[in-house]
């Protein structure tokens, strides 16, 4: 297992707050885990970290020699390797991109960018904090290793999420603010009860 810190990436398909069940045709499939996926420019620095992590992996597991002949085999394959080309998807801005998507099983801890200062240490993400959305900008660690289920594999564990900044939403989703509800009397709100 190879432990990697991404800087600044955007993230998309973030289920961080609540595990979320993976569905293939209509039918759940394994355990709910919290997963998030995280879109890295090609040629940076998170993209050469990653691919020697998937190097490193590969080395330090049981593939031995015939390590480059295996990934080279299971690569192109999202199920069996996390680390893909963007450009072979049809999502808001994955174009020019690599992508790594990365899960777990517990709850991660989701970490803000300031310190609280009841605490003294970061501050902790929560639904109210209004931080964690698909086209935000986030440090990421995960653990990328190699394992042989069904034949191999390589997969990354989430490990924590911290929010660095806002970026555009994708798929043209909006948050609301304020001025888009109504004010209530309190005497009005009781009679929707």
């Amino acid at each position: 297992m190879v432990d990697v810190k991404l800087k600044d990436v955007r993230m998309s398909f973030p289920d961080l707050f609540v595990a979320k069940q993976f569905v293939a045709n209509g039918v759940p499939q394994g355990p709910a885990k919290y997963k998030a996926t995280f879109l890295v420019e090609k040629g940076s620095e998170n993209d050469k970290i990653i691919r020697k992590a998937i190097l490193e992996a590969a080395k330090e597991s049981k593939m031995g020699a015939k390590y480059p002949a295996i990934l080279k085999s299971i690569e192109s394959n999202p199920n069996k390797y996390c680390y893909q080309d963007g450009d072979n998807k049809d999502y808001e801005g994955y174009a020019g991109m690599m992508y790594i998507s990365a899960k777990s099983d517990t709850k991660i801890p989701l970490k803000d960018r300031t310190i609280n200062p009841e605490t003294g240490k970061l501050g902790i993400l929560t639904p109210d904090s209004n931080k964690i959305h698909g086209g935000y900008y986030y440090n990421a660690n995960i653990s990328i290793y190699a394992y042989n289920n069904t034949g191999w594999g390589i997969t990354a564990s989430l490990q924590g999420v911290q929010f660095v900044r806002p970026g555009d939403l994708f798929s043209g989703t909006k948050l609301s603010s304020d001025d888009d509800f109504e004010v209530f009397d309190s005497d009005e709100s009781d009679d929707l009860v």
